[in-house]
Parts: C-alpha cells; structure tokens; sequence
C-alpha cells in the first residue's frame, strides 16, 4: 500500500484515469500533462509494485 504521504494529486489523478486510456500520450492529452510527466510518475510507481504478490499491472489498475 503507497505511504500516503508520499502521493501526490498528479499521481492520483494518473492512477484513478489509467483504466480509461489506451495510451500513456492519451492519457497525458486527457489529463493536460505531459507525456514524460505520466511517465515519470508510473516508472515512480512500479519502482513498488511486485507482480509476484499483486498480479499483471494493467489488471491490477482495473480491479
């Protein structure tokens, strides 16, 4: 579970509008972010994420 302390609102945002897009560039166009930015944040979030525990990423942030 993320330290929510160490969250921020671009990355929530980010998380919470994954499922709906595609893309990391459509998903940087919905939010008015840039691409790297989306980026950034999701290399930021995986750096945490263990597949073996928590499953396929793409699946997990449709649950």
């Amino acid at each position: 579970m993320a330290d929510p302390n160490r969250v921020d609102v671009k990355t929530t945002a980010i998380v919470n509008a994954f499922p709906n897009y595609e893309s990391q560039t459509a998903l940087a166009r919905a939010l008015g972010l840039d691409r790297k930015t989306i980026r950034q944040k999701l290399k930021s979030l995986a750096q945490n994420y263990d597949e073996e525990v928590m499953g396929e990423l793409r699946l997990y942030f449709f649950a």
